[in-house]
């Protein structure tokens, strides 16, 4: 049951993400690292506790990815979006990269982890 509403949580947020004032933004995620989203403090814990999460070196990322028209079997928008967490220092991010082959999917994390070292977020 923890499971299922672990993703009902989940869905509910990336919808939200997705098609709400937050598209194409960082979306929630600043508010959802400091658990602030006027949603309650349980679904909030929720989703946080199942972002995928990334370790790079002694650095975390968080982060959830999306891919915009994989519905219909055409992604053409890839988006990553959560925070790095190095020592006692947070970084939220934000990524959107056109999808034009399926090659690019990967991309997102790795593009996304460059970015993050070149500013020295991990």
């Amino acid at each position: 049951m923890r499971v299922l509403a672990r993703s009902r949580a989940l869905a509910f947020a990336t919808a939200r993400w997705r098609s709400g004032r937050w598209a194409g933004t960082a979306g929630p995620s600043p508010w959802l690292r400091r658990g602030v989203l006027p949603i309650s403090k349980r679904s909030q814990d929720l989703v946080r506790d199942i972002l995928p999460v990334t370790k790079v070196g002694d650095a975390t990322i968080r982060a959830k990815s999306g891919l915009l028209g994989a519905e219909l079997g055409k992604p053409s928008l890839g988006w990553m979006v959560g925070w790095a967490e190095k020592d006692s220092a947070q970084t939220v991010f934000a990524l959107n990269m056109d999808i034009r082959e399926p090659r690019h999917i990967p991309m997102r994390m790795t593009l996304t982890q460059q970015c993050l070292a070149d500013i020295g977020a991990i």
